[in-house]
C-alpha cells in the first residue's frame, strides 16, 4: 500500500519491453533516455535503491532539515503563543504536518488549535529486524504471484516476456526500506496523535501515515484544488482516501460528494471514519473578485493548458501519456490558428523547458507565467484534461472555457450536467491507434460559443459554503 509509485515504473518497464521487441522485430534500435531513474533505462539496481539514497541523504542535512522545521513551526502555527513558537521544542508536538503546504490545508492549519510540527519522513525510522525479516519474505512472495500473472498476461497480450526476477527485487528493496519508516511512525506515535497529510502518493508520506494508522492516530487527508468526486476515479480514491481514516473537502456537499465516491470502493483499512467540510473562502474569493461574469471579448486568444512533459503514464484515466496528448495539442493548435485564433500555450509548470522545446514553434505565444498571472491573456481557456487544480480555478473566473470532453469519461451524472452548464464540451474518442480525435468545425464552433455559458451552479453547489 505504501509504494504506490512503482505501479508507474512496473507500466514504463511493459511498455518498453514491447516498443524494444518490436523495434528489433522490424529491424530498428531504440534510444534511452539517460534521465535519473527513468523507468525506460530499466536499471533496476538504481530504481530499488532509490528509498535508501533518500534516507541516507536526509541523514546528511539533519542540520538544514532541524532548521527547516523550526522555520515552519514558527510561520505556520500563528494561533500559538509567540513564546511557544519561538521556543517550543521541535519533536514535542502530537500533531504532526506532512507533505506540500498547499492552501487548503493551511487554511484548516488556521483554524485548528493545534501546535504544528514538520517532521522529515525519511528520517522517521526505527528499524525492526524480526519484523523486516519477516515481511519481506511475506512481501516477495506476493510480489513474486503478481508479477508472474502479469507475465502470462502480458506474453499472450504482446508476445513479449516482461523481468521478473529483477522487477521483484527492485520493487522488495523499496518496500523493504520503507518498513523502518512505518515502523517508525507506528512506535512514536500513539492514539492522542493526529497526522494532517497532503502528497499522498509519496511513498515515505504514505508509509508514515499508515504507520500512524496502526497505531491509532488520527490521519486526515486534505483536497487539493477543486476535486469533489466529478468522475468514479479508483486511482485517485487508492491514493486519497487509501491511507487516511479522516479527509477534509472544500465545502459540506464537496465533502459528502467526496464520501459518495469512495463509498464506490474497498479500502485495505475499511472505509474511512469522517468526511469533514473545510468551509473555504478561496472559491468564494474568487467569485467575489470577478463578481461571476464572463467577459465580453471577440474570443481571438485561445489559451491551451499543457499536459505535463514526462514519461509517465498516469493510471487515473485513458491516453494520460505525454505522447499521446502532446499529438492532439499540436493538432488543436494547428487548427485554431489555421481559424484565425490566436493561441497562447501555458505548459505545466512541472515541465516548462521541455513542453517549450516540443511545442514552442506551433504556438504564437508560450506563457511562463503562472496561471492566476496569465489567464487575463486568454479570451478563451481550453482544457484537454480536467484533472488539474487550475482547472477549478479557472470555473470561478470570468473567462469562458472548452474541454476536451473524451468519450470514456466515467463523469458522474449531475457533476457532469452541473460543469456542462459553465464549460463547452468539445465532443472527443479515441481512434484504434489511441490516438485522440475531434471535429475541428466543432472545436471552432466551441470557441465562438463559449462566452455564451455563464451559469455557475458548479461553483456555488461544491465549492462555495452554503453560508457565504
Amino acid at each position: 500500500m505504501a509504494d504506490i509509485v512503482f505501479k508507474h515504473y512496473l507500466i514504463q518497464h511493459v511498455h518498453s519491453a514491447v516498443v524494444t521487441a518490436r523495434q528489433t522485430k522490424e529491424g530498428g534500435s531504440v534510444a534511452r533516455t539517460d534521465r535519473h531513474l527513468s523507468p525506460y533505462r530499466e536499471d533496476y539496481w538504481q530504481v530499488g535503491g532509490a528509498h535508501q539514497a533518500l534516507i541516507a541523504a536526509a541523514k546528511k542535512n539533519r542540520a538544514i532539515d532541524f532548521a527547516r522545521r523550526r522555520y515552519r513551526r514558527f510561520k505556520y502555527n500563528p494561533q500559538s503563543p509567540l513564546h511557544k513558537r519561538i521556543f517550543g521544542t521541535v519533536s514535542g508536538s502530537q500533531s504532526w504536518n506532512l507533505g506540500a503546504l498547499h492552501g487548503a490545508k493551511v487554511e484548516w492549519m488556521a483554524q485548528s488549535n493545534c501546535v504544528w510540527d514538520f517532521p522529515i519522513v525519511e528520517s522517521v525510522s526505527r528499524p525492526s529486524a524480526a519484523a523486516a525479516s519477516r515481511d519481506q519474505k511475506a512481501c516477495q512472495e506476493i510480489i513474486l504471484n503478481f508479477l508472474k500473472d502479469l507475465e502470462v498476461s502480458v506474453e499472450q497480450s504482446f508476445g513479449v516476456l516482461i523481468e521478473t526476477a529483477a522487477v521483484a527485487a527492485a520493487w522488495t528493496e523499496r518496500l523493504a526500506s520503507l518498513e523502518p519508516v512505518y515502523e517508525g511512525a507506528r512506535q512514536k506515535t500513539n492514539a492522542q496523535f493526529q497526522y494532517l497529510v497532503a502528497a499522498m502518493g509519496n511513498s515515505f508520506i504514505r508509509a508514515v501515515s499508515l504507520g500512524g494508522i496502526d497505531a491509532g492516530a488520527t490521519v486526515t487527508g486534505v483536497f487539493h484544488g477543486h476535486h469533489v468526486g466529478y468522475k468514479n476515479l479508483a486511482d485517485y480514491c487508492y491514493i486519497e482516501f487509501g491511507a487516511c481514516n479522516e479527509f477534509i473537502g472544500p465545502t459540506t456537499k464537496g465533502a459528502n460528494s467526496l464520501r459518495d465516491v469512495a463509498n464506490h470502493f474497498e479500502f485495505t483499512r475499511g472505509k474511512i471514519e469522517s468526511f469533514k467540510s473545510l468551509e473555504t473562502c478561496t472559491y468564494h474569493d474568487l467569485w467575489i473578485r470577478h463578481q461571476g461574469t464572463l467577459k465580453a471579448s471577440q474570443s481571438r486568444n485561445v489559451m491551451i493548458l499543457g499536459f505535463p512533459a514526462d514519461d509517465i503514464r498516469y493510471s487515473y484515466g485513458a491516453g494520460l501519456f505525454n505522447p499521446i496528448r502532446l499529438d492532439l495539442e499540436i493538432r488543436l493548435c494547428r487548427t485554431l490558428r489555421a481559424s484565425g485564433y490566436k493561441v497562447l500555450y501555458k505548459p505545466h509548470p512541472s515541465s516548462i523547458n521541455l513542453s517549450r522545446a516540443l511545442i514552442q514553434d506551433e504556438v504564437d505565444e508560450f506563457v511562463t507565467a503562472p496561471f492566476e498571472q496569465s489567464y487575463t491573456q486568454a479570451d478563451v481557456l481550453l482544457f484537454t484534461y480536467p484533472e488539474t487544480s487550475t482547472f477549478g480555478y479557472a470555473l470561478c473566473l470570468d473567462v469562458p472555457m472548452l474541454l476536451i470532453d473524451l468519450d470514456d469519461a466515467d463523469w458522474r451524472p449531475k457533476i457532469y450536467d452541473l460543469v456542462s452548464k459553465r464549460c463547452v464540451m468539445v465532443p472527443a474518442w479515441f481512434e484504434d491507434n489511441c490516438r485522440i480525435q475531434f471535429r475541428e468545425a466543432e472545436l471552432s464552433a466551441a470557441v465562438e460559443g463559449a462566452g455564451d455559458l455563464s451559469d455557475f451552479s458548479y461553483v456555488f453547489e461544491y465549492l462555495i459554503p452554503e453560508n457565504a
